[in-house]
């Protein structure tokens, strides 16, 4: 199925989605990282988008990822420019447009080595 529709999915359907590396795959496409293609903005709109429907309210959307919280959560943050505005910073907090509270934190890692990031979203109606 195809993660940028995921029509075959009813509204509000799971309790938990996971994602493990699947964004990643999804922003190989992304030529440069600083500055976004419309093309990549817009499917990963569309993977979140879908995502936070299927999603039931006080659901988690979980997502294991090496990309860094500051490239990382202005998409999950719908924040895209932010990063002409502040681009090394990461966001948290609510997002009004997928409805989902954000935080993170970094796992796994050594020091010396790239880290793993582990992105939490909590659907709910407000902060």
């Amino acid at each position: 199925m195809d993660m940028t529709n995921m029509s075959e999915f009813k509204n509000e359907e799971f309790d938990i989605v996971i994602d493990k590396a699947t964004f990643d795959a999804l922003m190989v496409a992304e030529e440069n990282v600083w500055e976004p293609s419309e093309n990549c903005i817009k499917q990963a709109d569309s993977f979140l988008g879908e995502t936070s429907r299927i999603l039931k309210k006080n659901g988690y959307f979980l997502s294991i990822s090496f990309a860094q919280t500051h490239f990382r959560t202005k998409y999950l943050m719908n924040s895209i420019e932010e990063f002409q505005v502040s681009p090394y910073k990461s966001l948290k907090g609510f997002c009004e447009k997928y409805s989902w509270n954000l935080s993170f934190k970094s796992i796994g890692g050594f020091e010396g080595s790239l880290d793993t990031f582990f992105y939490v979203m909590k659907k709910c109606d407000s902060e």
